[in-house]
């Protein structure tokens, strides 16, 4: 479509079917299942003992925000 502008072709262009994307409606959230007191102790201990944030974040297939939120938050 570029390319007709800049040549100045105003002819509509036929897009394939493959390549219309479709909007979705109703968005779904993906589950997440809440870390078990046992995890979130051992993120604590591993963050204690020097380990860093994204190689916990790594091992545990969390994000490092989360990573941060348990190990900053008291108790």
């Amino acid at each position: 479509m570029w390319e007709q502008a800049r040549r100045g072709n105003d002819a509509p262009v036929e897009t394939p079917a493959a390549e219309l994307v479709e909007a979705v409606t109703e968005p779904t959230r993906r589950s997440r299942t809440p870390l078990t007191p046992h995890q979130i102790d051992a993120i604590r201990m591993a963050r204690d003992n020097g380990e860093s944030v994204m190689s916990i974040a790594r091992r545990f297939g969390l994000s490092r925000m989360t990573v941060w939120q348990k190990t900053s938050l008291p108790g």
